[in-house]
């Protein structure tokens, strides 16, 4: 094994032991199962660009695997917490002039704006909770403090807001505190930051801007793991000596090897909020091609039927659902550096930037089938903590009938070895929200009529919207993108959309609905309407009237199987939204 760390130094690998991968057909007999899809083989023409990368090594082992990061203080008390469900790290980024890939010390957490942030507490031992921290609300610092087990955090449009920081109580009376972070430049150990605008493009300093911003469902940091101890970002596997080819030397667990190990992939789990995938990005080392052949490294998307949890005993296999996206990159005259970012531009089979809301594996292959490619290998980060989402990291091999076996790496290349490969994507975070806050989350329209003006804000402007109402008993409505239309609203309902003003800071924009008056004998109507585009979504519930029928749905009278209402009486299914009935009291599901 080889261990790599750094920040901006030239390259020097030193050999540290390595840890023994299973054969071929070891590897086969730990799968749990087969994945349901073959890995397509067609692609879509994409560009490419790779970055040259350079890291030192230090001779220092990988640190011992663990179940949950954690300070201590030393007795039975621990206290630590998870990074939030669908918000990842940016360990790495690539400078706008193309010149390197450059690490974060303590990495940036990337977040939709306007959005609740819940950190789920992990702590052991603990008594009593202490949360604390400062974010920019209504334009102004604030400091939020809670006692819960849990906190959730509203976080509004910036670059630099932190994590919270945690204390617990033990017993007798002993403290811990903890805060998700890593080194600063000065060798600090600090809190990462929150960053929430859109896209990369925002993130520029004095001297440069950032072409790419590259997030992990994984932990990497440079200098440093998640506690603030000294510790290297990533390294690679060599398989044993045993599994190689007479006199080959290219036996990368995650690379070129001679036992057939075709993929690699990184799981991300379902976001609370759904966003865009612009690009897939490599992080590779020990690049060799010949110059004048054809090597293509292929990156696609798919949805999978959730993460599989670890297991103490065996390796676990994904079940695929289906592909969202596919891109490649061809290796040429332009990528000469032996270590970088690969740069895939991924595109759905519409043609679309793909949209995630779902559990997804991003899964890399190309470099251990092409013949032009002799030399190459991804990286795997050097944290070795479970971060609360299952199975993250997966090898895969190619079976005799065309299907692919992927496997977790956890019990295939070592035992606890809760770690993933270098595979990073690029996100868009649109958003759309109530406007500076002050909006309520539905209205209530006179029986007579009325026009009301509803203030949106977002980070598109109105005309790439659509807005369609949801389905009163499923809670469906088509997000973005799979609307067919640009509105499609109730007959008795109009909108007129008008933008206020727009910036890439964000677009003002009135939505002025008008209801028509209710007609005799229709005591009440309702409506939810989901303004839309991709990326991002926000419902708003509308009344008109009041039902009369409303009044028999009681406490008195509701049925043992705790059935939910909506304003007509008429019973609906757990999915539904909006304004409801629940043992006799009005509810708004979002």
């Amino acid at each position: 094994m080889h261990y790599l760390c750094g920040h901006n130094q030239p390259i020097e690998l030193i050999l540290i032991p390595k840890i023994l991968t299973p054969k071929p057909t070891q590897m086969k007999q730990q799968s749990l199962l087969t994945c349901a899809l073959v890995l397509c083989a067609g692609t879509i023409a994409a560009h490419g660009q790779l970055d040259a990368q350079v890291e030192t090594a230090i001779a220092t082992p990988a640190p011992a695997a663990v179940a949950q990061a954690s300070a201590s203080d030393g007795s039975n008390l621990s206290v630590s917490y998870k990074r939030p469900r669908g918000v990842f790290y940016c360990p790495y980024y690539t400078k706008d002039d193309a010149t390197g890939v450059w690490a974060y010390y303590a990495p940036w957490l990337h977040s939709t704006p306007y959005q609740n942030l819940t950190f789920v507490n992990t702590s052991r031992g603990a008594t009593a909770y202490n949360w604390r921290v400062t974010v920019r609300k209504n334009l102004d610092d604030q400091t939020l403090t809670s006692t819960e087990t849990d906190f959730t955090v509203p976080y509004s449009l910036r670059l630099n807001d932190s994590v919270p920081t945690l204390t617990a109580t033990g017993a007798p009376d002993t403290t811990a505190t903890y805060f998700l972070g890593g080194y600063n430049k000065s060798a600090q150990n600090v809190p990462s930051m929150v960053w929430t605008y859109p896209n990369w493009e925002y993130a520029t300093s004095s001297s440069y801007k950032v072409r790419h911003m590259w997030e992990s469902s994984k932990y990497y940091a440079s200098k440093t793991d998640r506690t603030g101890k000294a510790s290297g970002s990533s390294y690679y596997y060599t398989l044993d000596s045993a599994y190689a080819a007479a006199g080959s030397n290219k036996a990368y667990t995650f690379g070129r090897n001679t036992a057939g190990y075709d993929y690699s992939a990184v799981a991300f789990e379902k976001p609370a909020h759904p966003y865009l995938i612009n690009h897939v990005g490599v992080k590779y080392q020990k690049l060799k091609w010949t110059r004048s052949a054809n090597a293509v490294i292929k990156a696609e998307i798919y949805e999978i039927k959730g993460i599989p949890a670890y297991s103490e005993t065996q390796a676990v296999s994904p079940t695929l659902v289906r592909r969202i996206a596919t891109g490649v990159v061809t290796i040429d005259s332009i990528n000469t550096a032996a270590s970088g970012m690969l740069s895939i531009y991924m595109k759905d089979d519409e043609g679309n930037t793909p949209e995630i809301n779902c559990d997804i594996l991003v899964v890399v292959s190309g470099y251990n089938s092409n013949e032009a490619i002799s030399d190459f290998t991804l990286l795997c980060s050097s944290d070795k903590v479970d971060e609360g989402y299952g199975e993250l990291g997966y090898l895969g091999i190619t079976q005799a009938d065309g299907t692919v076996s992927l496997v977790g790496v956890n019990n295939t290349v070592g035992k606890k070895f809760y770690s993933a490969p270098s595979i990073f994507i690029e996100t868009e975070r649109p958003w759309l929200t109530f406007r500076s806050g002050i909006e309520p989350e539905s209205h209530e329209f006179l029986a007579s009529g009325e026009v009301y003006d509803l203030e949106l804000y977002s980070s598109k402007p109105s005309t790439s919207w659509t807005v369609t109402t949801v389905d009163a008993t499923t809670g469906n409505a088509p997000q973005g993108k799979a609307a067919a239309t640009k509105v499609v609203l109730p007959s008795w309902l109009t909108l007129t959309l008008r933008e206020e003003t727009g910036s890439e800071l964000g677009y003002a924009t009135h939505a002025v609905l008008e209801a028509q008056a209710l007609p005799a004998g229709e005591p009440m109507r309702e409506a939810t309407l989901r303004f839309a585009f991709p990326g991002a979504y926000l419902d708003y519930h509308i009344t008109q009237g009041v039902n009369t029928a409303v009044t028999t749905v009681g406490s008195d009278i509701e049925p043992a199987d705790g059935a939910v209402y909506n304003m007509l009486g008429q019973k609906v299914g757990p999915n539904a939204k909006g304004l409801l009935i629940k043992n006799g009291k009005k509810i708004l599901v979002k």
